[in-house]
């Protein structure tokens, strides 16, 4: 029983890590989707910076954000880490 503990526990906290995983990466991917959508639809007067503006008004902090726009295609792409905490000594 005492070692049964441990491992439950330990696959909680595993599927709790991927649900938030999976749920960022939906949330990126329907950003980028929605930002391709409206592009496509105003690529004739939109600009690179309008769609940057765009994703970063819906997602808190991107680390990387690359959008290119072609004749007839726009390619997004958006990364995102999830934020790693600092401890400071104290001196």
């Amino acid at each position: 029983f005492v070692v049964i503990i441990p491992i439950f526990l330990l696959i909680i906290t595993l599927v709790y890590d991927m649900a938030g995983i999976i749920y960022e990466k939906n949330r990126l991917s329907n950003v980028a989707h929605m930002t391709v959508d409206y592009g496509l639809d105003n690529i004739e007067e939109v600009k690179e910076s309008e769609l940057i503006e765009l994703i970063t008004k819906n997602i808190d902090n991107p680390n990387y954000i690359s959008v290119s726009i072609d004749s007839e295609q726009i390619e997004v792409k958006i990364t995102k880490e999830k934020l790693k905490y600092k401890r400071n000594r104290a001196k």
